[in-house]
């Protein structure tokens, strides 16, 4: 075998590797709503819960908000109430924001619970449901995962027509822009693009979940992964 061989036979080994290792780590950060809860690596979580876990793993908190947040749930109830019992810390909020790291995450966290519970004051099975359908539909939400399911991927689905995978990638960021940051209705506390983007790539139940970079826009390996023919 000549010397050329033997190095495409090296980067093709490390590409398999790479690869099988990638979606192995990535399948333990994903999850769906059917069933409701459903178990991951955090244990049995609910919807709000997870919503809480992937959008709020931000700068120091990045490797402490899935054990934070589930073990949050589990000592106050389901992720509703535990929306509930972080609106209620809304006297250290100001303390929360004026800090840095995850006293200032936790501050975002207590503030977008202070607006959900505000928005919704019978919250159903999720508070985070009832947001996403306002965000696409502007109606109150059923309560029912397969309609919420149906509007956001029946929302979603014309930007997947489109041959080129870049635009694919970039007309459903705009969407998620458009429909759940911009809006100041419906803005959360500290949830922008790249933390929704978090979110959206792990729930498997959205059909868009291919064209979303991992967490961080700029990170390469994902995009390799995604991208090659």
């Amino acid at each position: 075998m000549s010397s050329q061989e033997n190095s495409r036979s090296l980067v093709k080994f490390l590409l398999m590797n790479f690869e099988s290792k990638y979606k192995e780590d990535w399948e333990k950060e994903r999850f769906s709503v059917f069933p409701h809860p459903c178990w991951t690596k955090h244990g049995k979580l609910d919807f709000d819960t997870i919503f809480y876990w992937k959008v709020y793993a931000q700068g120091y908190f990045a490797m402490r908000a899935g054990p934070f947040f589930s073990t949050l749930a589990n000592q106050m109830g389901s992720g509703p109430a535990m929306i509930r019992h972080l609106a209620s810390l809304s006297q250290d909020k100001d303390r929360l924001l004026a800090t840095y790291g995850q006293s200032k995450v936790l501050g975002w966290a207590v503030t977008a619970s202070q607006r959900l519970t505000g928005l919704y004051p019978q919250e159903y099975e999720s508070y985070i449901g009832q947001w996403l359908s306002h965000c696409l539909l502007n109606r109150t939400w059923d309560g029912k995962w397969n309609s919420l399911v149906e509007s956001l991927n029946n929302s979603a689905g014309q930007l997947f027509a489109i041959d080129d995978v870049r635009r694919r990638i970039s007309n459903i960021n705009d969407f998620i822009v458009n429909k759940f940051v911009l809006p100041p209705e419906w803005h959360l506390s500290g949830v922008g693009t790249e933390v929704l983007s978090f979110f959206f790539r792990d729930w498997k139940d959205f059909t868009g979940w291919p064209y979303f970079w991992k967490h961080d826009a700029w990170n390469e390996a994902f995009g390799i992964w995604l991208l090659k023919p």
